[in-house]
């Protein structure tokens, strides 16, 4: 076995073995819930308000596919959209990165977009996204503070605004990556060489980025907001769905910290992680373990839905046109 097809090994296990730990974790929830209680309280849904959840998250994810679109500004709307549902789709089932991975190698691949363009996109789409969450991460400090462990949250949360503000500082200071590049030039090993070649492509890409994408980053930024207060809208339907109701501000900060910790656990769609947070935050609004737990398996099942339901049609378009 040579090097390479090691490599591809391990990942390929390392994967199985991440999904495995998130299933495990997941049926230990259920198992410590309650298996018959869960699926006691999944029949008490009411439809109407299930049916009103599915429709806003089929809203949520057709404005994110269109913030996608304008971040990439290399394609238009459907084949744009296509590389989103199967990016979104993979992550769901692999560590945290491998879906925005697939949709830089498809982009090269089938529509000869460079790697560093789409990277640039992706990371514009995650930042955003994380800096919100963030923000409704540390109001849950106040908000909920006396009901869960302050410095629980407090640890985590200020590791992730640390990695955020780096990772920001790289995307709005494009010359901090010139800099990182001259330092690399230094050296001669060829590793070190090729990721200078990287590191050059990536701060011409984002100088682009930032000259020809004013207004798409503006969108971007509100669009992230609206999509992000339509999902708190989802979960707020469907714990109605149960005769249950919560404010939506700290609905807002639960969601949160569940995605937010799901999404740094690198399990895939933090799967097990987010879910657990989610119980125990809801559990501190009074809502029962078995209504928390129903309430985000069916908020997982519509996103698998159209994930993947994306993702198959858009694969299956590709092979037809081969």
């Amino acid at each position: 076995m040579d090097n390479e097809t090691y490599l591809k090994f391990k990942r390929k296990w390392l994967n199985y073995l991440l999904l495995l730990i998130g299933v495990a974790l997941l049926i230990a929830l259920m198992y410590n819930i309650g298996f018959s209680d869960i699926k006691e309280s999944l029949f008490k849904a009411h439809l109407d308000f299930v049916i009103l959840a599915a429709l806003i998250l089929g809203v949520l994810h057709f404005f994110r596919a269109i913030r996608w679109h304008l971040f990439l500004n290399k394609l238009k709307l459907l084949p744009s959209s296509k590389l989103y549902f199967i990016g979104q789709a993979i992550n769901e089932i692999a560590p945290t990165g491998s879906g925005e991975l697939v949709k830089i190698l498809i982009a090269k691949k089938r529509y000869n977009i460079s790697r560093s363009t789409t990277l640039i996109a992706t990371a514009m789409e995650r930042f955003l996204d994380v800096v919100y969450l963030l923000i409704f991460a540390l109001m849950g400090l106040f908000v909920l503070k006396g009901q869960i462990g302050v410095f629980e949250m407090m640890l985590p949360t200020l590791l992730i605004l640390i990695l955020i503000l780096l990772v920001g500082f790289i995307l709005f200071k494009p010359s901090v990556v010139g800099h990182i590049r001259k330092i690399l030039l230094k050296f001669k090993n060829k590793v070190v060489v090729m990721l200078a070649e990287v590191a050059g492509s990536l701060e011409t890409s984002l100088f682009n980025f930032h000259l020809e994408n004013k207004r798409g980053l503006i969108a971007g930024v509100i669009l992230t907001v609206v999509t992000w207060l339509l999902d708190g809208l989802t979960h707020f339907c469907l714990i109605r769905a149960f005769g249950y109701q919560v404010e939506l501000l700290y609905i807002y900060v639960i969601v949160a910290v569940a995605w937010l910790l799901g999404t740094f656990s690198f399990l895939p769609g933090g799967l097990g992680v987010r879910e657990g947070t989610y119980v125990y935050l809801l559990e501190t609004q009074s809502i029962p373990p078995p209504i928390g737990a129903s309430v985000i398996l069916i908020q997982r099942f519509l996103l698998y839905s159209y994930f993947y339901t994306g993702a198959l049609v858009s694969l299956a378009s590709y092979k037809i046109k081969s």
